[in-house]
């Protein structure tokens, strides 16, 4: 979906400002550059998640035939690198005021919304385009969407079929992200509530910092004398726990739809019996 927006927005050989441990930048396998003929301009991110707006402005570029043109500026809400943190609308609007496109990565979108207590339509008011995903909190199978204008959707879907995204009967998908989008959301806030409480327990640990929560994202980081990054690992697996680790003793944690109360108190217990 980021890839499909910022074609569908931009022409080839302008540059994008984004974050520089924002998604797109990192784990997207390089598609803006490789794909769609785009350069990268990526800012520092700061711990609440935002690009100082000061920032952004003057990475915007002059005119000037030596340069690459600024094509659009893209935030991600929920930020993921950072703990989950949710971008209010008053920074989002902030960001759009600078007069270039804006693309919002927002896989996580309704998250930021329950944490927030705005509305998704709220949040997004001044965005160009916004993707977001379907099977993540909203907890659906598969899929994603993105929303835009109807002549940016039909462009949009002019680069999905170049890029070989087209789909046949579909709708059985479709009636899964219906009830993602009608249903789910309502019920992030559990998700949440699981992931404090989580911090909350891993806090406890002398052994265990930098615990990072905002949303339904818990990043901490053990440093232990006798237990490795890799045996916590191991532990948590023979407990049938998965949990993401990034080979430098930090991990994450991430609540969702199937992750129960009962499932946050065996976590804690794992890590008693390991830690």
């Amino acid at each position: 979906g980021n890839l499909i927006a910022l074609m569908s927005q931009c022409s080839r050989g302008e540059e994008i400002i984004l974050g520089n441990n924002s998604h797109v930048y990192l784990w997207e396998g390089a598609g803006l550059s490789s794909l769609a003929g785009l350069g990268y301009h990526p800012l520092p991110v700061e711990k609440d998640g935002t690009m100082d707006v000061a920032k952004v402005k003057a990475a915007i570029r002059e005119e000037d035939v030596h340069a690459p043109r600024t094509g659009a500026i893209v935030l991600e809400n929920t930020q993921n690198e950072v703990g989950g943190v949710a971008l209010p609308s008053s920074y989002v609007n902030s960001v759009a005021a600078l007069g270039f496109p804006l693309h919002v990565d927002g896989a996580r979108i309704f998250n930021a919304s329950a944490s927030l207590n705005e509305p998704v339509a709220t949040l997004c008011e001044s965005a160009a385009s916004v993707s977001f995903c379907l099977s993540k909190g909203l907890c659906a199978p598969v899929g994603a969407v993105l929303v835009g204008s109807s002549a940016f959707i039909r462009e949009a879907r002019r680069n999905r079929k170049t890029l070989g995204g087209g789909m046949r009967q579909a709708g059985v998908i479709a009636a899964a992200g219906i009830v993602a989008v009608e249903d789910m959301r309502e019920r992030l806030h559990e998700d949440h509530l699981h992931a404090e409480i989580l911090a909350g327990t891993l806090k406890s640990f002398p052994c265990i910092s930098d615990v990072i929560c905002h949303t339904n994202l818990v990043y901490f980081t053990l440093s232990h004398p006798r237990v490795s990054p890799e045996q916590l690992v191991d532990s948590f697996l023979d407990a049938n726990i998965r949990i993401s680790h990034d080979g430098d003793g930090k991990f994450r944690f991430v609540t969702h739809y199937y992750v129960s109360r009962e499932d946050v108190d065996k976590v804690a217990q794992c890590l008693r019996q390991t830690l």
